[in-house]
C-alpha cells in the first residue's frame, strides 16, 4: 500500500511551519495518527522515506505526520506573524503544543516518534497533555535521545565553541533559527526529566546508538540506573545518529514492528 505525501504550509500559533503527511491530513480527521518530531535541523524533507516506511509497514492503518522546527523551513509565510523570527527551544516546545491542540482531532489515538532534541521536545509534550481528555498519546519512541547533558557529549563539546561565535553573525534566516537552536540545547539540556521519564516510562521507548557522539553509552547506562524499569535499548545494527540519511527504511521499519508488537 503505497502512501502520497502531501505538504502543507501552516501557520501554528503565527509560527511558519512545513507540514507532512503519508495518508489522512488533519482535514481528514484521523483516528490514529504516528507524530515525527524531528532533530536539528528540523527540516522534514529528511523524513520523507521514514514516514512512508512506517505507513507501508502498518498498511495504511495510520496517518502518518511530520512538522517541522518553527522558523526552520522554507514557506511562502516570509516572516512570523508572531512579532518574532528566531526560536529557542523553550519556544519549539511550545509550537508542538500548539500543533497538536490546532490540528490533531479530538479523541485522535496518537503516537509520537521524537528524534535526538526531538525526543527532549516530545517529553515535554506528555507532560503538556497529561490531564488532557482531548487528546491521547499511547506510545512514544526516543530515537537516539539528546535528553542529557548535551554540552558534555563527545559532539557537544567540539561544537560548543563554534555555537557561542556564529551566534552573533547574521546570515539565512532558517540557519540563525538552527544555529540559535542549537545554542540552546547545549546550555539547557542538562539533566534528564526524570519526572516525566518516571511517570510516562510504560508508555516510552528510548534507542540509543552504541557509536553517538551526542548520547554516548555513559548516558543509557547512567539513564537504566537513574529510571528503574524504562525501557531503554541499544541499536545492534550500527545505525548513525543521523539515522534518516542512510537507514530510514529500516528505522522505520523497527518503530512500525514496535508499534505492532
Amino acid at each position: 500500500m503505497a502512501g502520497l505525501l502531501q505538504r502543507k504550509e501552516l501557520l501554528v500559533g503565527k509560527r511558519p511551519t512545513e507540514f507532512l503527511c503519508v495518508g489522512p491530513s488533519f482535514e481528514e480527521n484521523p483516528s490514529d495518527i504516528v507524530l515525527i518530531i524531528p532533530g536539528n535541523p528540523g527540516v522534514i524533507g529528511y523524513y520523507t522515506s521514514f514516514m512512508k516506511t512506517i505507513y507501508m509497514t502498518l498498511k495504511g492503518t495510520h496517518a502518518v505526520w511530520a512538522v517541522s522546527h518553527a522558523g526552520h523551513c522554507c514557506t511562502t509565510y516570509s516572516t512570523s506573524q508572531f512579532g518574532k523570527d528566531v526560536y529557542d527551544l523553550k519556544d519549539q516546545v511550545r509550537h508542538k503544543i500548539d500543533f497538536i491542540r490546532d490540528f490533531v482531532p479530538k479523541g485522535a489515538k496518537v503516537t509520537l516518534v521524537g528524534h535526538s532534541i526531538g525526543c527532549q521536545i516530545t517529553l515535554n509534550v506528555l507532560q503538556a497533555f497529561e490531564d488532557s481528555t482531548d487528546i491521547s498519546i499511547k506510545k512514544s519512541y526516543l530515537l537516539f535521545p539528546t535528553i542529557e547533558r548535551m554540552k558534555d557529549s563527545p559532539n557537544g563539546t567540539r561544537l560548543w565553541p563554534v555555537l557561542c561565535y556564529f551566534r552573533w553573525l547574521t546570515i539565512l534566516m532558517a540557519i540563525i533559527n538552527v544555529l540559535w537552536m542549537a545554542y540552546n540545547e547545549l546550555n539547557e539540556v542538562c539533566m534528564p526529566n526524570v519526572k516525566a521519564l518516571e511517570k510516562h516510562k510504560d508508555e516510552l521507548l528510548l534507542y540509543y546508538g552504541t557509536n553517538d557522539g551526542w548520547c554516548p553509552m555513559s548516558y543509557y547506562r547512567d539513564l537504566i540506573v537513574k529510571v528503574k524499569g524504562v525501557n531503554a535499548q541499544v541499536c545492534q545494527h550500527g545505525y548513525a545518529h543521523a539515522f534518516v540519511l542512510e537507514s530510514s527504511v529500516p528505522m522505520g521499519e523497527k518503530v512500525a514492528h514496535w508499534m505492532i508488537s
